[in-house]
């Protein structure tokens, strides 16, 4: 008989450790879902399989691409109903102001340095509005089917969160020992990576205005 969990983020909640030190040891058939692949339906096998991708739920730092957005994820929600209408979800939420300052940071470590006023400007607040996405999992696959964890939870104590998600498949517990990824930069780190990229930026600019002059 098959079963699927499908792990639906979101960022910035401990998923990079969820997939690489936890999710593989599970007695389970997993698989990590790419951005790219996640309407696509992937070999399901016999027994309890776990899809996981962050981007089930959306990309909230993709600004300029709509498909990932706050709209996007019940149309991916949709096409995952439609691919396995029996699944059961795994969602890992995460306390607002918290959750919006790790992707801030996170945006400024992978992308480019932007005021925290800009990142507000351009970041969509719909996507924060968890109530409503979370109302729409139960919609589709039954209240009885969509699990709710804390980000929060993980921190306090990793290996319960983990006992959790195991009773929640219903699998053998496992040990894991905790890692860190992706760990927010302090304040200080922020200010001087924004003043190596305006340094950086600076230099760019005059060597182009100098070429341009020489080949004038």
């Amino acid at each position: 008989m098959k079963k699927v969990f499908i792990h639906v983020g979101l960022h910035r909640t401990g998923t990079t450790f969820l997939q690489q030190h936890v999710f593989p040891k599970l007695n389970a058939n997993f698989i990590h879902v790419d951005a790219k692949d996640i309407n696509k339906k992937l070999p399901i096998g016999t027994g309890i399989n776990l899809l996981s991708s962050e981007y089930f739920s959306g990309a909230p730092l993709d600004f300029k691409n709509p498909n990932y957005g706050a709209t996007d994820r019940f149309d991916i929600a949709d096409r995952l109903k439609q691919l396995y209408p029996d699944a059961k979800i795994i969602l890992v939420g995460r306390e607002y102001t918290s959750w919006k300052d790790s992707l801030y940071n996170q945006y400024v470590k992978s992308q480019g340095y932007i005021t925290r006023e800009h990142f507000n400007e351009q970041f969509d607040d719909n996507y924060t509005n968890f109530g409503v996405y979370i109302k729409y999992l139960e919609k589709l696959f039954g209240k009885d089917k969509v699990n709710i964890l804390l980000y929060e939870e993980l921190k306090i104590n990793h290996q319960k969160f983990i006992d959790n998600i195991c009773k929640i498949m219903c699998v053998q517990n496992i040990k894991v020992k905790n890692v860190i990824y992706n760990k927010s930069l302090t304040k200080g780190q922020e200010n001087i990576l924004h003043v190596l990229r305006s340094i950086t930026d600076g230099m760019i600019k005059k060597i182009r205005f100098g070429m341009e002059m020489m080949n004038r």
